[in-house]
C-alpha cells in the first residue's frame, strides 16, 4: 500500500504549527456551530473539541490513496494484520476527514433536517473511533483485536447511511414545497450542490467499507458467521473479491430476485433473454462461464437495480394483464479490456431531454418511497443495507456509482415511445480497475459549493471518462 499523499497547497501550512492556529482558531469560531454534531461527538470540553477540529483539520489536509483492485489482491496475498492496521489507521481518517469536511459546505436547508444531523453526528463517532488508535502499538495483539472491532462498529454504523440522507433530502423537499421554493419541476439552485455532494459521500462510503470488509475478512473472526464464498462453491476469494466472478450467475440471481419483488408487486413479471459473449482473443472458454477479477456484491447491486427498474417499466407500459410481455434483454461481452453488459427493454423509454435527471438523487417515477430488504447477492457478506426499491430515487444513480468506483461507467439511451438500453462498462485488467475517490479543497471545494466550477476534486485515473 502507497502512503498518504499530501495535497500541495496544503504543504506550507502543515509544515508550521503556528501556520496551521490561526486556521484552526477560524474553525473553532466560525466553523463549529456549522460542523452540527462534531463538537459534541468530540467531548464537552473545550481542549477536546479543538483536538477533534485539530485532527479534522490535519487529516483532510491529506488526499485518500486510491487502491486498485491488483494492489487489493497483493496486499492480501503478502500483507499481516499489523500492516492492515497500520495502513487503515492512517487511510480511514484521511477518507472520513475529506467527507466530513465537505459536510460543512451543504446548505442549510439540508443541514437543518434531523436525519441529516444523524448522519453528522455518525462520522464524527467514526473518526473519532479510528482516531483513538493514531499512537496504538501494532505488535499488541490486543490492539489489533480492538482496532478490529472499532472498525467493524464503523461499518455497521453506517450501515443505513444512504437511507438516512435518503430521508434528510426528502424532508427539505418537504419544507422547501412548504415554504414555496419550488416553481413546478424545477428546482432551486442549492439542489445541484446537493446532487454533486450525494455522489461523493456515497463513493466514499463504498470505499471506506471496501477498506474494511477486506480487513475483517482475511485478518478477524467477525465475518465468520457471513462466509464471502465463490458462486461456484470454489476457492477463489480474496476477501470481498473474487478472482472468478462468473457473470452468468450473478446476473440469474439478480433476475430471480428482482422476479419476486415484481411478482410480489404486479402478480407478473418479464422472463430473461440472456446470452454471453466470450470476446477475447484466442480464448476459447465457454460463453456462459465468462469472468474477471471483481467484486460480485457490487455487480449483483448494480444488475438488480437495473432488472428491477426495467421490470417496472415494462409492466407499465404493456399492463400487468399482459400474457406474453416483452423479455428483458441481457448481453455480457468479455473483452480483452472492458467487461461490458446491456441491458436492454421495452418499457416506453424517455424523452431524451429527461435522461440526466433519472441519475438525480432528487428525481424519481415511483409514487410512494418503499425500502426491500436487502439486496446482498445470496450466500455473500453483507456489503450495503437495505436499499431504497422505488421512491427515492436512489437505483439509478447509487448503481452508477458502484460502475465507476473501479474506473467504471454507467450510461442510458432512451427510445421514447419504445424503450431502454443501460450499459454497464467494467475494468475486465484489475490494475485498471482502481479507486476513484473525492478529495477535499480548502477553497476549491467552497467555490464548488458556492458555485457550479470545475476542478480537479477526484483522484487522477489513467482512463478518466467523465
Amino acid at each position: 500500500m502507497t502512503s498518504l499523499i499530501l495535497k500541495p497547497n496544503m504543504l506550507r501550512l502543515m509544515s508550521s504549527p503556528k501556520s496551521i492556529a490561526p486556521l484552526l482558531k477560524k474553525c473553532v469560531s466560525t466553523k463549529s456551530s456549522s460542523w452540527m454534531g462534531a463538537t459534541q461527538a468530540a467531548g464537552n470540553g473545550s481542549d477536546e473539541q479543538s483536538k477533534f477540529l485539530a485532527s479534522l483539520e490535519k487529516y483532510s489536509a491529506y488526499q485518500p490513496t486510491p487502491v486498485s483492485i491488483q494492489h487489493f489482491i497483493k496486499f492480501a496475498n503478502n500483507a499481516c494484520p499489523q500492516s492492515s492496521f497500520l495502513f487503515l489507521k492512517r487511510e480511514l481518517p484521511v477518507r472520513l476527514a475529506n467527507i466530513m469536511k465537505e459536510l460543512q459546505l451543504l446548505p442549510h436547508q439540508l443541514h437543518d433536517t434531523h436525519a441529516c444531523k444523524i448522519v453528522v453526528d455518525d462520522y464524527a463517532q467514526s473518526f473519532r473511533d479510528v482516531l483513538s488508535f493514531e499512537k496504538s502499538n501494532p505488535q499488541d495483539p490486543k490492539v489489533l483485536d480492538a482496532f478490529s472491532e472499532a472498525v467493524h462498529k464503523v461499518r455497521e454504523r453506517h450501515t443505513n447511511t444512504v437511507v438516512i440522507m435518503a430521508e434528510a433530502v426528502m424532508e427539505m423537499k418537504n419544507n422547501a414545497h412548504r415554504h414555496g421554493q419550488t416553481n413546478g419541476t424545477k428546482q432551486p439552485k442549492y439542489m445541484e450542490n446537493i446532487q454533486y455532494f450525494l455522489d461523493r459521500l456515497y463513493i466514499s462510503r463504498i470505499s471506506t467499507r471496501m477498506l474494511i470488509n477486506q480487513h475483517t475478512a482475511l485478518f478477524t473472526e467477525l465475518d465468520k458467521k457471513s462466509t464471502v464464498t465463490a458462486m461456484d462453491g470454489s476457492s477463489s476469494m480474496i476477501g470481498s473479491i473474487d478472482l472468478k466472478c462468473e457473470i452468468s450467475p450473478i446476473i440469474s440471481q439478480a433476475y430471480m430476485a428482482a422476479r419476486d419483488i415484481c411478482e410480489y408487486h404486479y402478480m407478473t413479471a418479464p422472463e430473461l433473454d440472456f446470452r454471453a459473449v466470450n470476446g477475447v482473443p484466442g480464448d476459447n472458454s465457454p460463453a456462459e462461464k465468462i469472468s474477471f477479477v471483481y467484486i460480485p456484491s457490487h455487480l449483483y447491486h448494480i444488475m438488480f437495480e437495473l432488472i428491477k427498474n426495467s421490470m417496472r417499466a415494462t409492466i407499465e407500459k404493456h399492463g400487468d394483464h399482459t400474457v406474453n410481455l416483452p423479455p428483458i434483454k441481457i448481453r455480457a461481452i468479455r473483452g480483452s479490456h472492458d467487461v461490458t453488459i446491456r441491458v436492454s427493454d421495452q418499457g416506453g423509454g424517455i424523452p431524451r431531454r429527461m435522461t440526466d435527471t433519472l441519475f438525480e438523487y432528487l428525481y424519481t417515477t415511483a409514487p410512494t418511497p418503499a425500502i426491500t430488504s436487502s439486496v446482498d447477492m445470496p450466500g455473500q457478506m453483507q456489503m450495503g443495507s437495505a436499499a431504497p426499491l422505488a421512491g427515492y430515487g436512489y437505483g439509478l444513480p447509487l448503481s452508477r456509482l458502484y460502475a465507476r468506483y473501479f474506473n467504471g461507467d454507467l450510461t442510458m439511451s432512451s427510445i421514447e415511445g419504445f424503450g431502454t438500453e443501460v450499459f454497464i462498462y467494467l475494468q475486465a485488467i484489475e490494475s485498471e480497475a482502481k479507486e476513484r475517490l473525492p478529495v477535499y479543497h480548502e477553497t476549491g471545494s467552497k467555490k464548488i459549493y458556492e458555485a457550479k466550477l470545475t476542478a480537479s476534486d477526484w483522484t487522477a485515473s489513467k482512463n478518466d471518462n467523465r
